[in-house]
């Protein structure tokens, strides 16, 4: 069977609205010639795609797989567009990266200066989400590339090892805290703390955690980094959640006690995972390559 960009665009406006009608009108086609294009499609499937109803049509089984795939065609072409777009205005790839925090904020910093130096034509953009978010965006082929800590299923995907991350406790020195060798996660539920403002994953990563032991996390500031943070619980203010490698790296400028969070979840490994059924670009795949050989720590 053979559709074109055409149909398979009409297909998904129909699919939207619910309607042929409204369908052909969105993507500027007569009723007359998307009534055809519809009918055609069928006859190729050999099987009907909408059900047609009173007031419109509905997504039959096959219907929606067709649905699925045209999207996915639909999402590649705008890729097309716009890496040339890129190389018109002299830009050698594009890649779109979805991560979460500790990846972003902790591990991406000290690997993505060398990498670009090394590829003046090369443009990336970072969006930050949940894990589980991530993994299925990467299904629906809307990025290039997810980093998230392992635990969400991943089935389809490739996975690729990227680094590995620790949340542990951060304190005063003078916190009751200091007197445990580890924080009970259960613990939090009791202490004012301080985060990261409500937006960021790692924020709705432990309120998820704390909602499924039953609990709920109690915040008297939310900030934008982790260097914030560390400041203000040096101050006396209240405890945090921060990533293992920050929390080190800003205890050498402020009176900060570091201890692991007891939690079965609070070691992490971080992959990368892109989904083999869409052909990387080569500048995305590039990407996965040197990040591979990356120092992994």
């Amino acid at each position: 069977m053979v559709f074109d960009l055409t149909d398979l665009k009409l297909f998904v406006a129909v699919c939207d609205a619910g309607s042929i009608t409204q369908g052909a009108a969105r993507v500027g086609l007569s009723l007359p010639s998307a009534s055809v294009r519809i009918r055609e499609m069928e006859a190729a499937a050999g099987v009907a795609l909408f059900e047609r109803r009173h007031r419109g049509v509905e997504v039959t089984l096959a219907g929606r797989t067709v649905m699925h795939h045209a999207r996915l065609v639909g999402e590649q072409v705008r890729r097309l567009d716009r890496e040339l777009a890129d190389l018109r205005r002299g830009v050698g790839g594009h890649v779109r990266i979805l991560s979460n925090t500790a990846a972003l904020s902790e591990v991406m910093p000290r690997r993505i200066g060398a990498y670009l130096r090394d590829r003046p034509w090369v443009r990336i953009d970072f969006e930050e989400r949940l894990s589980g978010e991530i993994v299925d965006d990467i299904r629906n082929a809307r990025a290039d590339i997810g980093i998230i800590a392992a635990g969400p299923d991943t089935s389809g995907l490739r996975e690729i090892p990227f680094a590995s991350d620790e949340l542990v406790v951060v304190m005063p020195p003078d916190d009751p805290f200091v007197a445990l060798p580890s924080v009970p996660f259960a613990s939090l539920f009791e202490r004012e703390l301080i985060g990261l403002t409500g937006g960021t994953p790692l924020y709705g990563f432990l309120a998820a955690k704390a909602a499924a032991s039953g609990g709920q996390l109690y915040y008297r500031l939310r900030l934008r980094g982790f260097g914030d943070i560390c400041q203000v619980v040096a101050e006396g203010i209240g405890v945090s959640v921060v990533i293992r490698s920050a929390a080190e790296r800003y205890a050498g400028d402020a009176p900060l006690t570091i201890r692991p969070l007891d939690a079965d979840w609070a070691k992490r490994v971080l992959l990368m995972v892109v989904n083999p059924r869409i052909r990387s670009s080569p500048a995305a795949a590039d990407f996965v390559d040197a990040m591979r050989q990356a120092d992994p720590a």
